[in-house]
Parts: structure tokens; sequence; C-alpha cells
């Protein structure tokens, strides 16, 4: 098991994630003509699949947004909004909420 995470952000870079010995990928930006592509690849070579929702471009960034990430089916949604992330909660999506700590009072403001 490959504990390094694949962070990325172009189609260069996610060629490289998906050919590599890594686990699971964040797809950090997409949009909405490519994304399923991008899923069903990462899947069939045995990765793990997390997609930014806050950065797929052509996609509107409410419920039926989210419908639809479920739809497609990758292993999760990450986000920084706290409703996007509540509202994947509610629909049983697995979800990582994206902070950055600036200072000690960020942690207690993020949620």
């Amino acid at each position: 098991m490959n504990k390094i995470i694949a962070a990325v952000k172009n189609e260069e870079d996610f060629e490289k994630a998906v050919t590599s010995s890594v686990d699971t990928i964040f797809l950090l930006a997409s949009d909405i003509f490519t994304l399923k592509n991008k899923i069903d690849e990462a899947h069939k070579k045995g990765k793990k699949i997390f997609v930014y929702f806050d950065f797929i471009n052509g996609l509107g960034k409410d419920k039926f947004g989210i419908k639809y990430i479920k739809n497609i089916a990758p292993d999760g949604i990450i986000s920084v909004k706290p409703n996007i992330i509540r509202q994947c909660v509610d629909m049983d999506i697995v979800s990582i909420q994206r902070f950055f700590v600036v200072d000690s009072k960020a942690i207690d403001t993020a949620f």
C-alpha cells in the first residue's frame, strides 16, 4: 500500500498519477466534460479518486451539483465549504473538508 496521495491540477499530472503506484488521487481541478472519464480511468487502474468540488468548471455549486457528482461515482468529494460538506454527509458521500490554517483560531472557525 502506497501512503502517498497524488494531488493533481492538470491533464499531464493526472496521466502521471493514474499510471503511478499511488492508491489515491485528489483531482484538484476539472470540468464537467472530462470529469467522468477521469473518474472511470482512475477506477480502471484501481485508484481511488476524490474530486475538489469547488474547482469543477461548469458545475453548479448546489445540491444538484452534488447529486451529479454522486451519480458519476468518485470515491469522495473535497471542499472548503462547510455547507457543501454537510450536504455530502446527508447524501452519504465520503467528504473531506479542506481548510487552511493561518493561525490557531482558524481551526476553530473552519467548522
